[in-house]
């Protein structure tokens, strides 16, 4: 079994990268609260706001993540 503790959170939040928006819902945030960690990591959803819908820069919310959600 795997114990993602021992896990560096960027290496979790770089694999969540990975894994489209849409499916990150509710099933990654509610494996444990560092999984929650990982793909709350603003870094990877800026990569994903460039890659995935072409913004280059946040909304007025200071998130990136808002930011892809408000997209």
């Amino acid at each position: 079994m795997v114990d993602l503790e021992q896990f560096p959170i960027e290496l979790l939040g770089h694999v969540f990268g990975f894994v489209e928006a849409r499916d990150l819902y509710p099933s990654c945030f509610l494996i444990s609260k560092r999984c929650l960690e990982a793909v709350k990591d603003e870094v990877i959803w800026e990569q994903r706001c460039k890659r995935e819908l072409d913004v280059i820069e946040r909304t007025d919310s200071g998130s990136w993540m808002k930011t892809f959600q408000g997209s």
